[in-house]
């Protein structure tokens, strides 16, 4: 796609050029010398150029001479050398439109004849970056009207289990009390997810027993399990297995961990937890005897939208363990099980 060709009339150059100016993307060519060879309808529309005015001249220093697309020319200067491969998101105030736009620039390479070219693919992602600010919005007021009735809610029934109950009511309390105030760490997740998108949730690390974290979890789930009449096999030592972690983010990250296994385990299944440390790493298995999650899916699995592609509705909780467990430089994995079906969950977290 060079300059000579463009105008030689060519049947296959003809419809190239219309299907390019039909892409809801802006492209622009250049050439090694930063002059642009094609200017796509798109890319017009949404800088107000007409390429007529753009084709020839240099992109860089006479069409687009901001700082930050000239950010790009650093990695411009590797043309021909190696492939490009250089992302830019900004917000960009382009004539005669009143608000800046969100932009997402891309810059890749190929070769015509012989010869390098580098190319821009501009999207206006406003749209987009509007939608997710909306959400994180509704997100923090949702979040703050819960806060106010969930406190109310465990002050009453920590008042409750001090009136002299007795023991069946009181342990019907205590399971109240302890499903209020899982309730509220999950709403708690609910902002931390945002932040944890952008790492901007501070990791407090301290020396953690993970085993007693794992335990508590058991603990605290086992109402739900006995409900379902699913059976909970605990391999966790009474020794202590420590790591320097957030205590809260992984506790809640094995909550969700048991929480999915157990509401998607079938009637009378049976949930396994395990916690084992190795020499680099402490280790959480989560394990259900359930219909598993087919190899298409586990691609998406950790996805906030993955949920709706997977066999099995997750939610938004492996997101947040997967976010939880890569800001302490871990992972989580999906393993399935050697015999029968079901699905292993793998919590990996460093102990360095």
């Amino acid at each position: 796609m060079v300059t000579r060709q463009m105008g030689d009339g060519s049947r296959e150059l003809d419809v190239l050029k219309a299907l390019m100016d039909e892409l809801p993307l802006g492209v622009i060519v250049l050439n090694a010398q930063t002059e642009v060879v094609f200017y796509n309808r798109y890319e017009e529309k949404l800088a107000q150029r007409n390429r007529v005015n753009v084709i020839g001249r240099r992109f860089f220093q006479e069409v687009a001479p901001c700082m930050r697309v000239s950010g790009l020319v650093r990695h411009f200067e590797l043309l021909g050398q190696q492939p490009l491969n250089a992302d830019l998101d900004f917000q960009f105030d382009f004539p005669f439109i009143p608000q800046p736009r969100d932009v997402r620039i891309r810059l890749r390479s190929f070769e015509a004849d012989g010869e390098p070219y580098g190319v821009l693919y501009i999207e206006d992602c406003s749209a987009e970056v509007a939608m997710e600010q909306m959400r994180e919005t509704l997100t923090r007021l949702l979040v703050h009207d819960l806060k106010s009735p969930l406190s109310v809610l465990q002050l009453s029934l920590k008042e409750l289990t001090e009136q002299g109950l007795d023991d069946e009511v009181l342990a019907t309390v205590g399971n109240a009390l302890r499903a209020s105030q899982r309730l509220d760490r999950m709403v708690i997740g609910l902002l931390d997810l945002s932040a944890m998108r952008t790492g901007l949730v501070p990791i407090t690390r301290q020396t953690t027993d993970v085993a007693e974290l794992a335990t508590t979890a058991v603990g605290e789930l086992e109402p739900l399990a006995k409900q379902a009449a699913i059976t909970l096999e605990v391999d966790i030592p009474d020794d202590r297995i420590e790591a320097p972690v957030d205590r809260d983010l992984v506790r809640r990250a094995i909550d969700n961990l048991l929480d999915n296994a157990i509401r998607h385990a079938p009637p009378k299944g049976r949930v396994a937890v395990a916690v084992e440390g190795t020499e680099t790493h402490v280790v959480v298995r989560v394990e259900d005897d359930g219909p598993g999650i087919p190899a298409s899916a586990r691609a998406i699995l950790f996805e906030p939208g993955g949920r709706e592609l997977a066999s099995r509705n997750y939610g938004l909780g492996l997101t947040f363990v997967r976010l939880a467990a890569r800001a302490h430089g871990g992972e989580i994995e999906v393993r399935d099980p050697e015999t029968g079906s079901g699905t292993i969950f793998v919590l990996s977290l460093p102990r360095a």
